[in-house]
């Protein structure tokens, strides 16, 4: 049995590029948006790592932990963001496996929600 499987990553500047606070805000961007698994079977499994980066002129802070809507088709196998702080053009990773339980399209969001800088 074959299944399709999709990552779609979001990502959001509240404050706008760079139109708040004199010019300078938080910027948190996926390295990409939208990934395809492509076909799998059941009991197969494919690993992606996905970026995120802070492409602001200033820190983002308050982040918490990753999050992926769909933890029964798709689990965080690594992640370098743990740190509460995402500093200007710092860089974490996170490694996301597909590994569908059952036949059809498979599709989860992965974000990261910062107080300031809002969610990625």
């Amino acid at each position: 049995m074959i299944i399709f499987l999709n990552i779609i990553l979001s990502s959001c500047n509240p404050f706008g590029r760079g139109s708040d606070f004199g010019n300078k805000a938080p910027v948190l961007f996926w390295n990409n948006q939208d990934f395809d698994f492509g076909d799998l079977n059941i009991g197969s499994s494919s690993t992606q790592t996905f970026s995120l980066s802070n492409n602001g002129n200033i820190s983002a802070i308050g982040c918490g932990p990753v999050q992926i809507s769909d933890s029964v088709n798709f689990s965080i196998v690594s992640n370098t963001c743990t740190s509460a702080v995402m500093s200007p053009n710092q860089t974490c990773d996170i490694g996301v496996r597909a590994n569908p339980t059952s036949t059809g399209l498979k599709s989860a969001t992965v974000s990261r929600t910062c107080t300031f800088g809002g969610t990625a």
